[in-house]
């Protein structure tokens, strides 16, 4: 899903702890990245040019300044600081966020030339004294420039109404959690969804498809499909399969997942009945250290359930033989169709793995390439397995009576 960054502004009184939670943001997050500003100060013991700062002199600065070439600049301490512009642009652009370490002053000024792409967050300390005491734990400046910080601070914490949003720094965890929500919220909001439209639409055009194949009916206009608006931050695509149509996405979708797969494949299906090819590339994800498990249909009720479990169950072993995990669900009937793919990767929708879906039935899934959604589908696999019971090999070939079952009903496979 394409999506413009925003720049994002966290300012506080030095000592306030903005730095700390900026650098938390670049740690936990993989779309931000940090805006470099100029100054003409010296670097501090540890600081790296290009990384920190650029450090420049002041003629170098002011040339900057009279070409237009900073968002903004301000003289802080005796020192001036600006961010380049064309570096901000190019990021949001491409997507990604722009972290931006800097005071009031240089917040009005990109609000000034950014404002729809700005987000401002103001972190105050929990006392005077607190901020203080930071101020003195971290070591960094002589007394008087601790004193001249602390004289700044009332100035600098007067304008905490011009922010978006404040955070109360009581504690370092609780506030960096604070930010984290705050950027979340903001990716979300509809007008930063650049590629939302397009997918709704072609969300709209499988269904309209659908819905001719069943009912000769084509459907069109704003009464049925109003303009989509945007409503997420998730890489998302739908993947059907309809066989009127000639589309088999849905099958490729299933092989291309599974061969890609390094870490972990995790699939829960109830009418698991794969074919020879998928069933190869189950044990070739097995057999180069992939955790394969699968959660399937455990005892059933309906005769047609039953009967799709025997053949499921002839199929077993082979995939057993090489390495795949299979357990059968057993406290209520399964109808989730899900799998997780390297922690990543997750596929939700309508495909059983059997040739009927991928064949005859008109079905669709949603694959979202997004590491929290796939995190908490994770935890429902795992949560699942304890209501599993495992199936191994060799159980599996001390009930190959059942697999004869199976044999006489092999033409009516491909309807399976």
């Amino acid at each position: 899903m394409n999506r413009r960054g925003l720049m994002l502004v966290v300012s506080s009184p030095s000592g306030a702890g903005k730095t700390t939670l900026s650098r938390g943001l670049l740690g936990a997050e993989r779309e931000i990245v940090m805006s470099v500003s100029l100054t003409t100060r010296p670097p501090r013991r540890g600081e790296v040019e290009g990384k920190d700062y650029h450090f420049v002199d002041e003629v170098a600065f002011n040339l900057m300044v009279n070409r237009r070439e900073l968002l903004e600049h301000a003289k802080v301490f005796d020192h001036y600081y600006g961010t380049p512009a064309k570096p901000v642009f190019d990021a949001l652009k491409q997507g990604r966020d722009v972290l931006f370490d800097i005071d009031w002053q240089g917040t009005q000024q990109l609000r000034e030339k950014g404002r729809d792409d700005l987000v401002s967050v103001f972190v105050l300390p929990p006392s005077i004294p607190d901020l203080e005491a930071r101020l003195r734990t971290r070591a960094q400046d002589a007394d008087d420039v601790i004193h001249a910080r602390m004289s700044k601070a009332s100035d600098e914490m007067s304008h905490w109404a011009e922010y978006d949003y404040v955070v109360i720094n009581r504690d370092v965890r609780r506030a960096f959690e604070d930010v984290c929500a705050i950027l979340a919220a903001e990716r979300l909001k509809r007008e930063r969804q650049t590629g939302l439209s397009a997918f709704v639409r072609s969300l709209q055009a499988a269904f309209a498809e659908n819905w001719r194949d069943s009912t000769g009916m084509l459907l069109g206009g704003d009464a049925y499909f109003p303009p989509p608006q945007r409503r997420g931050d998730l890489v998302i695509q739908p993947v059907k399969s309809s066989p009127a149509s000639g589309a088999a996405e849905a099958y490729v979708l299933f092989q291309l997942a599974i061969d890609s797969a390094r870490s972990s494949i995790y699939l829960t299906n109830p009418y698991f009945v794969p074919d020879g090819a998928m069933t190869d590339a189950l044990v070739r994800a097995a057999q180069r250290g992939v955790d394969v498990s699968i959660i399937t249909a455990g005892p059933v009720s309906s005769v047609l359930d039953r009967l799709v479990r025997k053949a499921s169950q002839a199929h077993f072993g082979r995939a057993l033989a090489g390495g795949v995990k299979i357990y059968e669900y057993g406290p209520a009937f399964l109808h989730a169709k899900t799998m997780v793919v390297d922690g990543q990767w997750v596929s939700i929708g309508s495909a059983n793995i059997d040739n009927r879906s991928f064949a005859l039935n008109n079905e669709l899934n949603l694959t979202f390439l997004d590491a929290g959604l796939a995190a908490r589908l994770t935890r429902v696999f795992k949560q699942d397995l304890a209501f599993t019971t495992p199936v191994t090999h060799d159980e599996w070939q001390r009930h190959g009576v059942r697999n004869l079952f199976y044999l006489p009903l092999m033409p009516l496979r491909d309807q399976l």
